[in-house]
């Protein structure tokens, strides 16, 4: 049953994304074509303009993915859908696990789409070949190490702001009144918990590691210079893993608790 829950639910994102990834792609592949003939003014205004659509596209893909995502879920467990989702011979339990791998998949795919394009952007540019040399001068040495674990926490930021998102409507819907704004307002709540929660662990490893005292004491523009950089990414990852999975094992809880349908 949770493969045709699974089922549904991207197929419910999937065909409306796919929209945005296509139309990223292609903004990407028309402004490097029309930017082949930059020295042409019409065409180098044409290739800048697909260019910056491209990246519109790609924050677009982000954004709808997440909105899109929590706006199923409450379709689905507390709209007028719920009655048939409440019907179904599967637990509590699979029908949140359904969303959490829906909203992982769904947000694979627009990260390696958002990548595919600025790869298709950038690559052999002036602009690729400067952050390339700016990576390899790091004190670590290792880019493509640091921009695995740059993305690996961008991703998991991503997939914790979406299950903050889930909390909110889960418990939310425990009110009788204002139940949108009172899961907006739970939401953000829960994300700045989330938040001192990861502050709370790099805390607790500054008073056992010594190195780690530094990122208090180094500045956001040279975070990136610290020798140790890539454990502080790494513990950064991470913090986000453990508070999205404590935070599902509540959304779970919670959800199990009962559902007040609309």
């Amino acid at each position: 049953m949770l493969s045709k829950l699974l089922k549904y639910d991207l197929k419910s994102k999937l065909p409306f994304l796919c929209i945005f990834y296509a139309l990223a792609i292609g903004c990407a592949g028309l402004a490097r074509l029309f930017l082949l003939f930059s020295e042409i003014p019409i065409l180098n205004i044409i290739g800048q303009i697909f260019s910056g659509a491209a990246i519109s596209m790609i924050f677009n893909t982000l954004i709808n993915n997440v909105l899109r995502a929590w706006g199923l879920f409450r379709q689905n467990l507390y709209g007028d859908p719920s009655y048939l989702t409440h019907t179904l011979p599967v637990r509590k339990p699979a029908i949140y696990l359904s969303k959490a791998l829906d909203g992982l998949i769904t947000m694979t795919i627009s990260f390696l789409v958002s990548g595919l394009t600025l790869v298709i952007l950038y690559y052999g540019t002036k602009l690729w070949d400067t952050v390339a040399l700016v990576l390899k001068a790091l004190p670590d040495g290792r880019p493509a190490l640091t921009v695995a674990l740059v993305v690996g926490v961008v991703f998991l930021e991503v997939l914790n702001m979406l299950q903050c998102g889930f909390t909110g409507l889960i418990l939310g819907h425990k009110s009788n009144k204002g139940k949108i704004g009172f899961s907006v307002l739970i939401g953000l709540g829960v994300y700045s918990a989330g938040s001192l929660f990861v502050l709370g662990i790099f805390g607790a490893a500054a008073l056992i590691d010594p190195n780690m005292r530094r990122f208090f004491m180094t500045s956001q523009s040279s975070l990136f210079m610290l020798e140790d950089m890539h454990a502080v990414l790494a513990l950064s990852a991470f913090a986000y893993a453990a508070l999205i999975g404590i935070l599902y094992g509540l959304n779970v809880k919670w959800l199990k608790q009962g559902v007040n349908v609309d």
